[in-house]
């Protein structure tokens, strides 16, 4: 630019999970020229831009000029994170507007690793996207799931507010900021003991600084503040008088359906809302109307747009207006069609998203084959919803009590847990686990097994190391479509015919997607034989109350069903006018 070059700029952005995060940039820096897309998770706390205002934290302005209460409550939101199941899956990122509060943040996390053991593989150079820790002259180019903003800057003891802002208060501040703001795939969470009403922007002339307080401002007010402020037209409601006769069709039929969803030039149509998550969209229509005629080429408006979309987690169905005026009542049912699908696809998601770890030259089990993907979800739309179990039944046939592997002492530590050394007694270990709780879930199994060492998170360096002994020739692998389940080899899966309850008193309980498919059916036919014949409702109901499961939630109750199918398909069972009866 200060050559004086020819500018071209790069219009669609693809980083961004969710547009609050690109949009105050968008604005500010790109005159509204970046085509962003809008996400299907509207409102989800997982995206976005989340404020944390900390009253107490202050800004050492005379000595150290950093910010400790900041800097702790940055600290032990990664802790919580990297011991978080799921939220450990997400990288993290650390941006300082400093370079004395990145050394601070820096020290204490290496003091959290002491002290937290199971955090230090995150943090590794082994890891695609390791934990760092950066202020605003370095992180350009670095880029992470979630990024965590401490801003330091605030009040000092006294209550004072100084308009030095470091970095922002120079020529071109605005644009590290830019940069520090822009880092971030899914989440930004900023930390801040200071608002954005302290800011008096008539003791400063700095861009960097007018720029600082606009983003504490929209941080804190939410993403609606920069929505309406980039909106290029909220008076338009449709595009075309074609989409409002779909949007017609569809409200008429009881759906909740926004529309223009997205907040640059480019929106999509028509969006409809999830039915029992109002924070999502369940899925995104697409009409040939003025947003598709204003991209100038087929591959634009027909492939990539799409692409991007479905990248980002939408479902998509399109609607040519040509085809809609000819036959408008097809066109609704292939829409319905769409929505009934994404909703099912919907339902079984959580249990679809297992890892894929074992090796392909092992024997799979086939004494009860998954369930198709596609197969029909005859559960009622009652029994979607979260279901109150109301008792225990009574001892059945072939029911007996899980048995969780104990160990006396520690078979090792973390530290050695890497050494050759330990190979024989890992390999053992993991036997050991296998034919005392066999068949157990692939997951549980790793679980176990690091425990001994003291080991208490499963990251892939450990998976890979436990996968690594495995002892093929005395285990045998299954793979379902609720997950990897691990058999002994003394026991053949076509005879077996018990299922395994936990102790009341148990702390180790399985979860639903840790009990194999077979149990879940000898438990089904158990209950079958029991009450002769069940409503496909009750006898999923029946069959987690089996298990010891107080309440089922979706994801149970799908895999359930998933179960019930393959029984029917197996022959094990029947249906009759909406009912379950056992033909065994």
């Amino acid at each position: 630019m200060a050559s004086g070059l020819p500018q071209l700029y790069l219009k669609w952005h693809y980083r961004s999970r969710h547009e609050s995060l690109i949009a105050f940039s968008n604005y500010h820096y790109y005159d509204n020229r970046l085509i962003t897309f809008p996400s299907p998770q509207e409102h989800s706390p997982r995206f976005g831009v989340q404020w944390r205002y900390l009253p107490e934290a202050l800004y050492d302005r005379a000595k150290s000029r950093t910010n400790r209460a900041e800097a702790e409550a940055v600290t032990a939101e990664i802790v919580r994170r990297l011991s978080d199941t799921e939220e450990c899956r997400r990288s993290i990122g650390v941006v300082t507007l400093n370079m004395t509060q990145q050394l601070l943040i820096e020290d204490l996390l290496e003091e959290a690793r002491r002290n937290h053991p199971h955090i230090d593989p995150f943090f590794s150079n082994e890891q695609s996207e390791p934990v760092f820790v950066k202020n605003l002259e370095n992180v350009q180019g670095d880029q992470r799931d979630v990024i965590m903003l401490s801003v330091c800057y605030g009040p000092d003891q006294q209550g004072r507010l100084s308009m030095n802002f470091g970095p922002l208060n120079r020529i071109g501040g605005e644009r590290r900021l830019n940069v520090a703001v822009t880092r971030a795939k899914e989440q930004v969470v900023v930390f801040s003991g200071l608002r954005a009403d302290q800011i008096d922007l008539s003791r400063t002339k700095a861009v960097g600084v007018m720029h600082l307080k606009t983003y504490l401002d929209y941080a804190e007010r939410g993403p609606r503040a920069i929505a309406e402020a980039t909106s290029l037209n909220t008076a338009a409601d449709f595009d075309s008088s074609f989409e409002q006769d779909v949007w017609n069709a569809l409200t008429e039929k009881g759906w909740n359906v926004k529309t223009q969803v997205g907040c640059s030039g480019y929106r999509i149509n028509l969006a409809v809302c999830h039915p029992q998550d109002a924070g999502r969209y369940l899925l995104g229509i697409e009409c040939d109307g003025a947003t598709y005629h204003r991209l100038r080429v087929a591959r634009d408006r027909d492939r990539l747009r799409e692409a991007v979309l479905r990248n980002l987690g939408w479902n998509i169905h399109r609607i040519w207006s040509t085809d809609w005026w000819r036959s408008r009542k097809s066109e609704i049912e292939k829409l319905e069609s769409a929505l009934k699908k994404a909703l099912q696809n919907d339902v079984r998601s959580p249990s679809a998203a297992k890892p894929e770890t074992q090796k392909s030259e092992e024997p799979k089990i086939a004494a009860i084959p998954a369930a198709p993907a596609n197969h029909k979800n005859n559960l009622s739309q009652n029994h979607m919803e979260e279901l109150v179990l109301p008792r225990t039944l009574p001892t059945l046939a072939g029911q007996q009590t899980y048995a969780s592997y104990s160990a006396e002492t520690m078979w090792g530590n973390a530290n050695d847990f890497y050494e050759k050394k330990t190979d024989k007694s890992i390999r053992q270990a993991l036997l050991d686990v296998v034919n005392a709780e066999g068949p157990l879930a692939y997951n549980r199994l790793l679980r176990s097994v690091a425990g001994l060492w003291g080991i208490k998170r499963i990251t892939a360096h450990v998976e890979k190391r436990l996968e690594s002994l495995l002892p093929p020739n005395q285990i045998v692998m299954d793979r379902t479509e609720n997950g990897i389940f691990v058999w002994p080899l003394k026991i053949k899966p076509a005879e077996y015919e018990i299922f395994r309850v936990s102790a009341e008193d148990d702390p180790n309980s399985r979860a639903i997607d840790e009990i194999p498919p077979q149990e879940i059916g000898n438990a089904i036919l158990a209950i079958l034989q029991q009450q002769i014949s069940l409503p496909k409702s009750d006898l999923i109901r029946e069959t987690a109350c089996c298990f010891g499961f107080k309440r089922t939630s979706e994801n149970m109750q799908a895999i359930i069903d998933g179960v019930i199918f393959s029984l029917c398909q197996n022959k094990g069972c029947i249906e009759e006018e909406g009912n379950i009866r056992c033909t065994m």
